[in-house]
């Protein structure tokens, strides 16, 4: 007996586009066999489903189904040992399954998501291209990074060095804050609606913007909307008026006279007394927001918004939040920094997508700590792209590091097991964990100065000054990642094809995986031991076509497969990446 189960709700049933829905069906483990699923289409029809994933608890398989209407009837089919079984809806007399939805309500994401490079700047930390707006007490640029000196980074510096981002390969930015403030990180807002003034001004700013949109590139901002700063004019209004104070209400003020010391008498985010929370559920504190929003958005065409600790808000804002946006610019990209699981900001009426910090620790835990299996790391990686729609799947941010993480080199150097460190360099070591970065659906993010080799622990070690100086730089480092980049822009599966494993093997340590579109087909094998090893990979399986040459792009060798199978080397704590010499696309700025 097999027992099969199947919702036709989320996680089991998917529409992606007016014609496109996906279908799962879950097997009970260890039993092998072929799935289908019969839907009818003046007439019924057959279509095989493939293997998405299988752990110890279940096993998910998966189609792609065109459809003709938003209305369908199917049942599957799975065959077992020769024998045929079959699940149709229980709760409806064993009848066929039956779903219709609204093609108006599908979970859209921003389509240019899916190619997209981001790198992540800390404008104060970047590059000083105008001494003449520096704060006072500005620091030599290179030195030790506190959490309250200023180095002078700002808008000029990063418009001198889009040359540099366009030649690395980015095709997005993100700026962590640019409103004015008192810090050098700029998360406790003074003004919302003007640039700080060490950074530029509103001319700088859309200067900015036009010269990335002119090389087809993006540029996404941060919203810090759950707190200001205490210096921001409601916030100071209260400390002077107290609860006479037409203000008052906007914050959670336990009594009056309002103060920060020995303890801050009113609500504040971690307890930090220059970070009062806002009360967004005060309909005028909502409002002005989403004026504030509306007026970047608008004003300047921005692609996007990264949103400083969403969790801390009600669902419902976010949901206005997004209808605000998307009715400006269908096309922004709405991320929201959870470091858990998104799943409850992720059904189409709030975020895009969700800083991916589930893919970080899994990569780290494999490549970097080594504290997992290959198989758990797969187990870990496929629950991550079950939880959540496969729209969001292909736009979540998959960053290594940040300006809230240590270095991801440091990481790497400070994480290793003794017995890898003694085989492997850290820099190895990142380098295959980067392979995997930037041939994984979602978009790769680098944190500034990660591509150079920079290294610093967490916060403020995190935050130093751009290495510019191409002596103290890790040139071939940055060449990997230009490489890596560069590969991901030729191949489309790379960017928007499905995720299948090929190999899991604890005992090689050796992961191997498929990435598939109707057009485009791409074979990723690591291997994680620091000696030489092969791997024969079933090319039949990542349906690549039988008379075309296949390229190991990373190692830029061609190589012949007369057969449906073909046998590679690995190099010690390397990988290839294997495509069809047709299909490899010249990359370009915009696409």
């Amino acid at each position: 007996m097999v027992t099969m189960l199947h919702y036709p709700m989320a996680r089991f049933f998917d529409p992606l586009k007016p014609d496109l829905v996906l279908i799962r069906l879950k097997v009970q483990p260890n039993i092998p066999g072929q799935a289908a699923i019969w839907y009818y289409n003046q007439g019924w029809h057959r279509y095989p489903m493939y293997l998405f994933c299988a752990w110890r608890h279940s096993r998910y398989y998966q189609a792609h189904l065109r459809v003709a209407t938003n209305r369908l009837r199917y049942f599957f089919e799975f065959i077992h040992q020769g024998k045929i079984y079959r699940l149709k809806d229980r709760s409806n007399q064993n009848q066929p399954f039956e779903i219709s939805w609204d093609p108006d309500q599908i979970f859209q994401t921003p389509d240019w998501a899916r190619d997209a490079i981001c790198y992540q700047i800390f404008p104060e930390r970047f590059c000083n291209g105008n001494p003449n707006n520096d704060p006072p007490g500005v620091q030599p640029w290179g030195g030790i990074p506190t959490r309250s000196n200023f180095f002078g980074g700002d808008l000029e510096g990063i418009i001198q060095k889009l040359d540099y981002l366009q030649d690395l390969g980015i095709n997005c930015i993100w700026l962590n804050p640019i409103f004015a403030s008192t810090s050098n990180h700029k998360y406790d807002t003074m003004d919302y609606l003007s640039i700080d003034p060490h950074f530029g001004n509103l001319e700088k700013f859309k200067e900015l913007v036009d010269a990335l949109h002119q090389r087809g590139m993006r540029i996404i901002l941060d919203a810090v909307l759950n707190h200001t700063g205490d210096e921001f004019w409601a916030f100071r209004d209260v400390v002077e008026k107290g609860q006479n104070s037409a203000y008052a209400d906007w914050y959670y003020i336990y009594d009056y006279p309002v103060s920060k010391y020995p303890r801050p008498n009113y609500e504040c985010w971690w307890g930090f007394p220059d970070l009062p929370k806002l009360n967004v559920k005060n309909p005028k504190v909502r409002q002005y927001l989403l004026n504030m929003i509306a007026y970047w958005t608008k004003t300047f065409y921005i692609d996007g918004w990264r949103l400083d600790v969403p969790n801390e808000i009600e669902s419902s804002f976010w949901q206005e939040f997004r209808q605000v946006v998307k009715s400006i610019n269908p096309n922004a990209y709405i991320v929201g920094e959870i470091w858990g699981c998104g799943r409850p900001w992720l059904h189409g009426d709030q975020f895009d997508a969700v800083m991916n910090y589930l893919f970080r620790d899994a990569v780290l835990d494999l490549f970097a700590r080594r504290h997992i299996t290959v198989s758990t790391f797969d187990y870990r990686i496929k629950r991550m792209l079950l939880s959540y729609q496969e729209q969001a799947n292909y736009c979540l941010l998959n960053l290594l590091g940040s300006h809230d993480t240590a270095r991801i080199l440091t990481v790497f150097e400070e994480e290793a097991p003794t017995a890898m460190a003694a085989n492997a360099s850290a820099i190895e070591r990142l380098k295959l964990a980067l392979i995997f970065q930037f041939t994984f659906p979602g978009i790769p993010m680098i944190y500034y100065g990660d591509e150079v080799g920079m290294k610093g622990g967490p916060d403020p070690g995190c935050r130093a000054p751009m290495v510019w100086d191409v002596n103290q730089q890790d040139l071939g480092l940055r060449s990997y990642y230009r490489h890596l980049i560069r590969i991901r822009r030729q191949v489309s599966a790379l960017r928007r094809g499905q995720y299948l494993t090929l190999t899991a093997d604890n005992r090689r340590w050796i992961y191997a995986y498929a990435r598939l579109t109707p057009y485009s087909q791409a074979i990723v094998a690591l291997n994680l031991e620091p000696y030489h090893q092969s791997i024969a990979l079933p090319l039949w399986k990542a349906s690549f076509p039988r008379s075309d040459t296949i390229v190991d792009l990373l190692q830029g060798e061609a190589i012949k497969a007369p057969s449906e199978c073909v046998t590679i080397p690995l190099p010690p704590l390397g990988g290839a990446i294997l495509a069809p010499f047709s299909q490899i696309q010249t990359p370009t700025q915009s696409i």
